[in-house]
């Protein structure tokens, strides 16, 4: 099934963690998490019989209130899979028709439940028209390494399946980085999500489909989680115990963290020691709590912090020091 494509378990995490961040603002906690695994290897075992939409269904039922928030996200990730099947089915058609047609299946099921969460992509498009007429353009939404790109765009082409926008150069960069975007406007009654199609980084134009409305309230993160220039190391204590980790975003109130194995099992309250290139370097200690962890070739390793306000003050210069550096290097990358 699924890992015939060699598409392994980590990376379809990473395609469905990404659409629930895009989707939510939010990164996925350790039980949304778990079911996007669990549709994969159970999705995966060798056996013609087992349709998609049945374990789908299933993962669902265990969620319970959580599966309002996987249900879009995971429809939306799917797609995105199943159209990169697609466009390689020709090499073993026969081998992969099965599986496109069961993925087919489970995306037609579920759009009755996706549309409580969001609208076709027709209204999407009616949407475009409208603003295209309006006075003040729409505004995209990404992030690059961490920090928030927001710019107006203006509509160059409405297409019947897609939209051509004129976007900022730094936005250009950031759609082609991502692979997603938002728009957003005053008079939307939702922002609406889009897949990033082809961008031209010379023109400054970038070619949007599969746009979804969402229903739901939408707002990104406004408080900077910015990815280090280089490698930063941090010490982990649990009960005695330590290990080494890297952190792979910093924000005032958390840290993202890459460790080799799962030092933090069955603990949720952790002590982070590690050192920021500003003033001189003095080694930080943090107090955090586990908001989530998930472990394949590593572990990532999301943690609440509760820095008192000296280290508030340090955590703060850096990143905007890291802010300037990345508005820095986004210059260069479009001069």
């Amino acid at each position: 099934m699924l890992s015939s494509y060699k598409l392994t378990e980590a990376e379809f995490k990473e395609v469905f963690r990404k659409r629930y961040v895009q989707l939510t603002g939010l990164e996925p906690d350790g039980s949304v998490l778990n079911a996007a695994s669990s549709f994969y290897r159970t999705y995966s075992a060798d056996s013609s019989s087992i349709r998609a939409s049945d374990v789908y269904s299933k993962t669902l039922e265990k969620l319970g209130e959580s599966g309002k928030s996987f249900a879009p996200a995971f429809i939306a990730s799917v797609s995105d899979i199943l159209a990169s099947f697609l466009e390689n089915a020709g090499e073993e058609p026969e081998q992969n028709r099965d599986t496109i047609l069961s993925m087919l299946d489970l995306v037609k099921i579920n759009d009755t439940s996706y549309e409580d969460y969001a609208e076709k992509s027709s209204e999407a498009m009616e949407l475009f028209q409208f603003l295209r007429n309006q006075d003040t353009p729409p505004k995209l939404m990404n992030t690059y390494k961490g920090l928030r790109i927001f710019h107006a765009a203006e509509f160059a082409e409405i297409r019947q399946d897609c939209v051509v926008m004129k976007v900022h150069r730094h936005q250009a960069v950031a759609l082609n980085n991502e692979g997603y975007t938002s728009f957003t406007h005053k008079l939307l009654p939702q922002q609406i999500s889009a897949k990033v199609r082809e961008v031209d980084l010379n023109s400054c134009t970038a070619v949007l489909d599969r746009f979804v409305v969402m229903k739901k309230p939408f707002d990104r993160r406004k408080i900077f989680r910015l990815q280090p220039k280089s490698t930063l190391k941090a010490k982990l204590s649990v009960e005695g115990k330590q290990a080494v980790s890297y952190i792979e975003d910093v924000s005032l109130r958390g840290l993202s963290l890459n460790l080799d194995e799962n030092a933090v099992q069955g603990y949720s309250h952790i002590t982070i020691t590690f050192s920021l290139p500003v003033e001189d370097g003095t080694d930080i200690s943090l107090r955090g709590k586990v908001k989530y962890i998930f472990c394949e070739k590593v572990c990532k390793l999301g943690v609440e912090t509760y820095p008192d306000p000296a280290t508030e003050r340090v955590i703060k210069n850096y990143l905007l020091m890291r802010k300037e550096e990345l508005e820095k290097e986004l210059e260069e990358k479009t001069a």
